[in-house]
């Protein structure tokens, strides 16, 4: 949290903000997979922004996104 700006969620822990998504869940099952623990989450909440466009990466190159109509 040393870098960018930080805010407090009403959903517990801090969000990056202007970031294109932010999801926040609660812990519904944790298992142990080739000495790594997966975490599988209930979503309980999510903030997006319109007005950012994603990073998209494509047949070997970096895309843009379009509105469908």
């Amino acid at each position: 949290f040393a870098f960018g700006e930080w805010a407090k969620s009403a959903h517990g822990p801090p969000h990056l903000v202007g970031a294109q998504a932010s999801v926040f869940c609660d812990v519904a099952q944790t298992f142990e997979h080739s000495g790594h623990t997966v975490v599988v989450g209930t979503v309980i909440a999510a903030i997006y922004q319109e007005a950012v466009r994603p990073l998209l990466y494509e047949n070997g190159g970096f895309a843009r996104s379009a509105v469908l109509q």
